[in-house]
């Protein structure tokens, strides 16, 4: 009977330490410095921050499952029966306790007419949300592209939700990301992630 509780007790430690190890490789892999980068058949390539794991991506979705959308301060895709149908490409989690963030990359088929600050006007994650900063224009890898922020609140604490579009002909690349007011260096990361971002 005592070997048979020694036999358990060893096999609960083999995998408690199984469990360990993963979990040291898991984050070890979460801070390394070399993440592993997006790219979608258009050439879009796209590298996420330090530390923020990737959560769904388009070519690992059910097919026609689509996406269900979470209840994030992230706006809503915009779906059939609207102008503009939009997809989601991939999202990123940052899953830091008490700092959660979030960052997804969806693509929309955009008119060349329909002006591309405009669209990011509408795109609040909810009607109490008001707007931190005016859109502004400016270029990402060569391309056009214009940048608006909301500030709003989610889960008790003040967020902003900050969106990036690129204009590349009708497509549009859109990069949000929402996390606390107050962390200017997620806010830091995530602009240096879209400045990386390139188009072959």
């Amino acid at each position: 009977m005592t070997r048979a509780i020694s036999n358990r007790y060893r096999r609960r430690h083999v995998h408690w330490v199984g469990l360990a190890c993963s979990l040291a490789m898991l984050l070890n892999g979460c801070n390394s410095s070399t993440q592993p980068a997006y790219q979608d058949k258009q050439g879009f390539r796209f590298t996420p921050p330090p530390g923020w794991v990737e959560r769904a991506r388009d070519d690992a979705l059910p097919a026609k499952s689509g996406h269900r959308q979470p209840d994030l301060p992230l706006p809503k895709l915009a779906g059939p029966g609207g102008t503009v149908r939009e997809h989601l490409l991939v999202r990123y989690d940052r899953l830091t306790a008490g700092n959660l963030a979030w960052l997804r990359v969806t693509v929309a088929d955009l008119p060349t007419s329909t002006p591309l600050m405009a669209y990011l006007s509408s795109r609040s994650p909810g009607s109490n949300w008001k707007r931190e900063s005016e859109a502004d224009g400016l270029e990402v890898s060569g391309l056009p592209a214009a940048r608006i922020a909301f500030l709003g609140r989610w889960s008790n604490r003040d967020y902003i939700c900050e969106t990036v579009g690129v204009r590349q002909g009708e497509r549009v690349y859109i990069i949000t990301a929402s996390f606390p007011a107050s962390d200017g260096a997620a806010r830091e990361q995530v602009r240096n992630s879209v400045v990386d971002a390139t188009w072959n």
